[in-house]
C-alpha cells in the first residue's frame, strides 16, 4: 500500500501536470468548507517545488501520512503532531487523473508555514463505495465541534 502511495505521489509530481477543478460549490462538498478536523496520528508536511529544475521556490505544502516522501522536489519536511487542527478551505477534483481523485485544500494554524502557499491533503480522503460520498479518512482525522 505504501509503495503504491509513493508511486502515485511521485508520478503526480513529475510525470505530468495534474489539472484540478474547484468543486467546493457542488452540493456533496459544500458541508466540508470551513469544517475543522483534528489529526489522530502524526502526519508530515512537505514543502514542494513544482519547478522542473527543482529550484528553491516553494509552490505547495503537501500533508501526508508519516514517513512521507523524499526526492529533489521536496524542499523540507516537518512532523505535524497528533491533535493538529486543519480547516477545509477548498475541494478539488483532478480532471486528468486516473483514477479520478478528490483532494482537500486546508488551512493549518501554525507560524511555521508561509501564509500564501496552498496546503493540500494527499491520500487522506475516503470514498464510501456504496454511496459515493467522500470524507476525510477517519483513521487520520475526526471532526471537531
Amino acid at each position: 500500500m505504501r509503495i503504491i502511495f509513493y508511486l502515485i505521489f511521485t508520478i503526480s509530481l513529475i510525470g505530468c501536470d495534474s489539472e484540478y477543478v474547484d468543486v467546493s460549490d457542488e452540493v456533496e462538498y459544500l458541508a466540508f468548507i470551513g469544517k475543522k478536523y483534528e489529526s489522530l496520528e502524526m502526519l508530515q508536511i512537505h514543502g514542494v517545488t513544482m519547478s522542473k529544475n527543482y529550484g528553491e521556490n516553494l509552490d505547495v505544502y503537501i500533508v501526508s501520512r508519516a514517513p512521507g516522501s523524499s526526492g529533489p522536489e521536496i524542499i523540507f519536511r516537518k512532523n505535524l503532531p497528533i491533535g493538529t487542527i486543519v480547516e477545509v478551505t477548498q475541494v478539488l477534483r483532478c480532471k486528468n487523473c486516473l483514477p479520478s481523485r478528490i483532494e482537500f485544500m486546508v488551512k493549518i494554524p501554525t507560524e511555521d508555514l508561509i501564509p500564501d502557499i496552498p496546503v493540500r491533503l494527499v491520500n487522506m480522503i475516503s470514498e464510501n463505495q456504496q454511496t459515493g460520498e467522500f470524507t476525510l479518512n477517519p483513521t487520520f482525522f475526526r471532526a471537531t465541534p
